[in-house]
């Protein structure tokens, strides 16, 4: 999920490329925004509760408020098919999250038992109850749950709670969005009057074509081969609480590492991407080469020439570095990205309160009226 650890040349070289910024910063423009990236983000801090499973809807709303609060116009970008060059890097991270989920029940199974030796069948029914609750929850947390008039923490052994720990930490690694996620996210933007658009192939390809072609000033993602797309302003690590974030200012960025963008997608292309990745070649490494020898034409073979690298002359055709180029700016040329554009849809809509009000329901937003929502929306400007 992009450039192998290019944040190491950013935090040695950076001046004035990446600097702290408020979103209110931004006021009066049109930023485009990585949704998985967000659902994701959403989905994870709400695993906890199994009660709504459409709470992260919460976090999407009050998102898009907090925007509009600052007067910024969120363009949401939904992914489309995974370009075939990238299937079997999606294949190895289903195979990862196939071992973790694994794990998961090996450890849920390790707890079940230890705690069937130890204590009754029905105080083991209920902390089993109580583990499923609060095994996304941290340790001193299990302290705050009750199994009838004890403390569940002072029930369990320490090996069970690091056990129940371990489940947390290896849970977040198994958090997917849903078709349904999508669904129901996208049909709130359509109630609100929130523009969106589907991507062709990724999110960032299109962010990427909408950044360059002017409909929006700024893409917000925490993926850094936005800017192996082009994109001039990447908005990072954006605290939906605070509005504080990290921009990514793309020409600051090539000056302080003395490059011009050929140079530096190429850079970025001998880092790692998700389409191919040169074993035991670092970041430090590809950019003192291409700092040197400017493209990768020039230094390809010093690579295939060091054992190091694993990239013989007779593996070297895996590594297809013009087609990787081509895929980092094919929305340049394609006239599928054009195709799903008009202009006019990438404004603010009305207020759909016939229908918003039911979803509004759902999630839990009881108190929030028509009146509230038309407020925090800012529909007259």
């Amino acid at each position: 999920m992009g450039i192998t650890n290019i944040r190491v040349l950013f935090k040695q070289h950076n001046k004035i490329g990446i600097q702290k910024k408020h979103i209110s910063q931004y006021s009066g423009k049109k930023i485009a925004i990585d949704l998985n990236n967000y659902l994701y983000r959403f989905l994870y801090r709400n695993k906890k509760n199994n009660q709504n499973p459409y709470c992260y809807l919460r976090d999407v709303l009050q998102f898009i408020f907090f925007l509009r609060k600052n007067n910024v116009l969120p363009i949401f970008v939904i992914d489309g098919a995974v370009p075939p060059q990238k299937l079997k890097t999606i294949e190895e991270r289903c195979k990862k999250k196939e071992s973790v989920q694994n794990k998961i029940i090996d450890l849920i199974e390790e707890v079940n038992d230890t705690l069937s030796k130890n204590l009754d069948d029905a105080t083991v029914d209920e902390i089993i109850h109580e583990v499923k609750e609060i095994s996304a929850e941290v340790i001193p947390t299990i302290d705050q749950f009750t199994v009838g008039n004890n403390k569940l923490g002072d029930m369990l052994p320490n090996d069970i709670k690091n056990k129940i720990l371990q489940i947390d930490t290896l849970s977040n690694q198994c958090i997917y969005v849903t078709k349904q996620d999508k669904l129901y996210t996208t049909a709130l933007f359509r109630y609100l009057g929130i523009p969106y658009v589907y991507s062709p192939w990724e999110a960032d390809d299109m962010c990427g074509y909408l950044y360059k072609n002017g409909y929006v000033s700024a893409c917000m993602s925490e993926d850094m081969d936005f800017l192996a797309h082009g994109v001039g302003h990447l908005l990072r690590q954006f605290n939906t609480f605070t509005g504080q974030l990290m921009e990514y200012h793309l020409d600051n960025i090539c000056s302080d590492l003395k490059l011009s963008f050929s140079e530096f997608l190429d850079m970025c292309i001998l880092c790692g991407t998700d389409y191919y990745k040169i074993k035991g070649l670092g970041p430090k490494t590809a950019y003192k080469m291409i700092l040197k020898d400017k493209s990768i034409e020039k230094c390809i073979n010093k690579i295939i020439q060091n054992e190091k690298y694993n990239l013989s002359a007779d593996n070297k055709d895996s590594f297809n570095y013009k087609e990787i180029r081509q895929l980092f700016m094919k929305y340049m040329n394609s006239p599928e990205y054009p195709k799903r554009i008009n202009s006019k849809d990438l404004n603010l809509g009305n207020l759909r309160w016939d229908k918003c009000h039911k979803l509004i329901r759902i999630i839990g937003f009881n108190k929030l009226t028509k009146e509230k929502v038309e407020k925090k929306m800012k529909y007259d400007g």
